[in-house]
C-alpha cells in the first residue's frame, strides 16, 4: 500500500516520506476508519506535487473536463512521516468521507501546538468575520487580537452587515489585481503566515487574473511546463489587460 521513499524501509515509518501504490479511498479508510483526523493523523487536500494537479474534492465531484483525482498529503508528526497520493472518490460517500476527513484534519493541525482555550468570554476584533470567540484563541490570540467590552456606535454589526454583501463583480484589469491583493491579505491575516501557492493560483485563476492556456511546446527559456514532462501541458498566463496593467505600474520599480 505505501512505498518508503528510503529504500529497505517500507516497514520503518519513521522519519520517512511514504508513497502511495495502492488504491487510495482505502488507504486512507485504513488511516481514518471514521474519516475524523487528530494531532497524531491528519491529511491535506489538493496538494499538487509533482504527483497531480490543485484540483479540489468540489471540482472532481462536478465531474466534466474536471480531474478524476484529488492529491493529498497525510501528516504523522509524532513518528515525523509523510504519506503521498492521489485519491479517486467514486460516489456520494466516498466525497463525503473525503470533505470530512478534509474539515477533521484542519481542526486538529489548527490545535497543535496551542494551549488549552480560556472560560472567559470576548469579543475580539479578528480577522474571521468579527465573530465572539468562545474564549481566547490562545497566545497568539492574546498578542494580535484586540478585546472590546461592548460595540460602541454599533460598529461591530456594521461590520457583520457589510462582510455579509456580495461583492460587486471585479470586471477591469486594476479591480481584478485589487480583488486578489484582497484575498491576499485577507489569507495572510487569518493565519499570519506565507500565503500558500496553489491557493494563491486558485484564486487567481477564479478572480481572472490568470487565464488557463493548453501549450503544446516551451515558451521560452526557462519555461516551467518544460520542468514537468512531456507535453501537451496547462499553463496560467496573464490575460493582456492585466498583464499591461501590471506592466504600467511596475515599469519604474527594480
Amino acid at each position: 500500500m505505501w512505498q518508503n521513499n528510503r529504500p529497505g524501509r517500507d516497514d520503518n515509518p519513521y522519519y520517512s516520506v511514504l508513497q502511495l501504490t495502492g488504491d487510495g479511498m482505502e488507504a486512507l479508510r485504513q488511516l481514518f476508519p471514521e474519516g475524523e483526523a487528530n494531532d497524531l493523523n491528519a491529511a491535506l487536500f489538493s496538494t499538487s506535487g509533482v504527483h497531480g494537479t490543485y484540483a479540489t474534492i468540489e471540482d472532481v465531484e462536478r465531474g466534466g473536463d474536471e480531474p478524476c483525482d484529488v492529491t493529498f498529503v497525510v501528516i504523522q508528526p509524532r513518528i515525523v512521516c509523510m504519506r503521498y497520493g492521489n485519491v479517486e472518490p467514486k460516489n456520494p460517500d466516498d466525497f463525503a468521507f473525503l470533505k470530512k476527513l478534509r474539515a477533521s484534519s484542519l481542526k486538529a493541525l489548527a490545535g497543535i501546538g496551542m494551549p488549552p482555550m480560556k472560560d472567559e468570554k470576548r469579543l475580539h476584533s479578528c480577522a474571521n468575520a468579527f465573530s465572539q470567540h468562545p474564549g481566547k484563541c490562545g497566545a497568539w490570540c492574546a498578542a494580535t487580537c484586540a478585546p472590546v467590552p461592548s460595540d460602541p456606535g454599533g460598529w461591530l454589526a456594521k461590520a457583520r452587515a457589510a462582510l455579509a454583501q456580495e461583492p460587486a463583480p471585479a470586471t477591469t484589469p486594476v479591480q481584478r489585481l485589487a480583488a486578489f491583493g484582497a484575498w491576499c491579505a485577507r489569507e495572510f491575516r487569518d493565519s499570519l503566515s506565507d500565503v500558500d501557492g496553489g491557493s494563491a493560483q486558485d484564486a487567481m485563476a477564479r478572480l481572472g487574473v490568470i487565464v488557463k492556456h493548453t501549450v503544446t511546446e516551451p515558451c521560452g527559456e526557462g519555461c516551467v511546463c518544460a520542468e514537468y514532462g512531456d507535453f501537451p501541458h496547462e499553463c496560467y498566463k496573464f490575460p493582456p489587460d492585466v498583464d499591461a496593467a501590471i506592466r504600467a505600474r511596475t515599469k519604474d520599480q527594480p
